[in-house]
């Protein structure tokens, strides 16, 4: 996924965590992977790339070895074919366990720098096929479909993108012979020779490419263009045909590897204030940070003239000295807000955000800043300048931790009825198949707990996720922290594991029924991903 926007200042301050987790289930085995070790919050991060070696992870052929050794020690518990084949020939498997009423579809690897999902996907299969009560109690109540590293081709690379050019789709879709490679489709780069696999899909499961559909954008649905994506339709559909529906899917991805679990600072507003409470804030890439302790004094909504006085882009008319000044986010750079303020006597700047948007590290450069500047939310803007006047403390957040090494989300359409009549649609199912992710990953002394959630502004009917989430499954996106070229092979087994637990949660809470019980509401309370240090 994207590359995090940072700030550079700051520092972890979380010991290391807990050593490793034991294995799922008794029995069986998994599958061996390097030992899980704690999430190392006091060590150097970094998105930049890190390179080989890479044979640590899991080569096509390899995966295809041990799906068939997994099937031969379950003596056909597990049952594992070929269901299609990638552009470059390469076969796609797929492993079926379990014989339940609920379906749940699980891949890996679509994207093919995204590695640690098939690895933990291979030793829950393992796990399931085995003979003990726990797996055989799951298989009764479960119908368990892997689609262990659907893009191989990328894989081999590795990348994100697959391996097919613009003149291989028009001849797999002769329909296409007069479209132009550029722009062709929104989501195929025709200087890789490939396609982002994740924006390839759509909610009809009967769609064909059309050459008046092309070239798209982010915002409608995919094209059914690679033999991977129709290949995970395939296998999809039959599913749909043979129970009626898929009731779970799952998508397992890695994000860049430094995001943070919570905003860094926080806004205090004192009683007898209407507004009375605390704010998250993000923090800047300028100035000084805030300590524990913070700064006080009174919160102060600036006047810097022209149109937009309380954006503070000009100079700020009677503001008292010493005082803490609220400005509203637009017009003009963060730093001239600030510097703004700060020539007039302010002690620290509150920056509300102009959108609902969650506020992320304020950019900029200016060595004369001497003050700390954070942002918060727009409706806590608007909460904290309706209980004016007011005192108040900017200060560093103690509960907020770096790094997360997971992001997870149920999110991914805006609104069903723009892409057609889907009355399936059902979003709370989703969020309790979160929530029960989340509640996996806190058990007992877990070195998983940081979990995040995805951003939420995300709106992409094109991704597995968002097509399947219209036909009526309760759908997850995994962004373990760190791909391929990032991370390599660092942390693997604490990786995996993770993997591991969170997708264990979700059957264990379906098996047992414990599911339907979830407040979807809770999903709301799981912390936002934000922006985390790099340095």
């Amino acid at each position: 996924m994207e590359v995090a926007s940072v700030d550079a200042r700051r520092t972890p301050r979380l010991a290391v965590l807990v050593a490793a987790v034991v294995a799922l289930v008794a029995g069986m085995a998994p599958l061996a992977t390097p030992p899980a070790e704690a999430w190392p919050f006091d060590s150097f991060c970094s998105n930049q790339q890190g390179g080989p070696p890479y044979d640590g992870f899991l080569s096509h052929e390899q995966v295809i070895q041990r799906l068939h050794q997994i099937a031969r020690s379950s003596q056909g518990t597990v049952a594992v074919e070929a269901a299609g084949t990638t552009t470059g020939g390469r076969e796609i498997h797929v492993a079926r366990v379990g014989h339940g009423d609920t379906v749940m579809l699980v891949q890996s690897e679509i994207h093919g720098n995204e590695k640690h999902g098939t690895t933990a996907l291979l030793n829950l299969l393992a796990t399931l096929g085995n003979n003990s009560k726990a797996s055989r109690e799951i298989r009764e109540a479960i119908t368990f479909v892997a689609i262990p590293m659907l893009n191989a081709d990328g894989g081999a690379v590795p990348r994100r993108q697959n391996v097919m050019s613009w003149a291989q789709i028009q001849a797999r879709h002769p329909q296409l012979a007069g479209v132009p490679a550029n722009p062709g489709a929104w989501y195929h780069n025709n200087n890789l020779g490939g396609m982002d696999l994740n924006r390839d899909f759509n909610p009809d499961l009967d769609y064909e490419p059309v050459a008046a559909d092309l070239p798209g954008n982010s915002a409608g649905v995919g094209f059914y263009l690679s033999p991977e994506s129709r290949t995970v339709r395939d296998v999809y559909r039959s599913l749909e045909q043979e129970f009626g529906r898929v009731d779970i899917f799952v998508d397992l991805h890695n994000q860049a590897a430094c995001y943070g679990n919570g905003l860094p600072d926080l806004v205090e507003i004192d009683a007898p204030s209407p507004a009375a409470g605390t704010y998250d804030a993000a923090g800047a890439n300028f100035g000084p940070e805030a300590d524990a302790v913070g700064i006080r004094g009174d919160i102060v909504l600036v006047d810097g003239g022209g149109p937009n006085p309380t954006e503070g882009c000009g100079a700020l008319s009677d503001f008292p000295a010493g005082a803490i000044a609220l400005i509203d986010r637009g017009t003009c750079p963060f730093t001239q807000k600030v510097a703004n303020a700060q020539a007039a006597g302010a002690v620290a700047v509150v920056i509300a955000n102009n959108t609902a948007a969650t506020p992320t590290t304020m950019g900029g450069t200016d060595a004369s800043i001497t003050i700390p500047a954070v942002q918060i939310t727009q409706a806590a803007g608007q909460t904290i300048r309706a209980g004016l006047p007011a005192t108040g403390r900017v200060a560093d957040n103690p509960d907020s931790d770096f790094y997360t090494p997971l992001s997870i989300s149920a999110r991914f359409i805006d609104d069903p009825a723009a892409h057609g009549d889907w009355p399936n649609f059902d979003y709370d199912a989703s969020r309790r198949v979160n929530v029960a992710v989340f509640d996996a990953l806190q058990r007992g002394n877990s070195p998983f707990g940081k979990v995040t959630l995805y951003p939420q502004n995300t709106n992409l009917p094109g991704t597995a996720l968002g097509s399947f989430a219209l036909r009526g499954s309760a759908v997850i996106l995994f962004e373990t922290s760190g791909q391929t070229q990032q991370l390599g092979q660092k942390r693997m087994g604490m990786l995996v594991k993770q993997v591991e637990v969170g997708v264990r949660g979700i059957v264990d809470a379906a098996a047992d029924g414990s599911l339907h019980e979830i407040d979807p509401g809770r999903y709301d309370q799981i912390p936002l991903r934000v922006s985390a240090p790099i340095g």
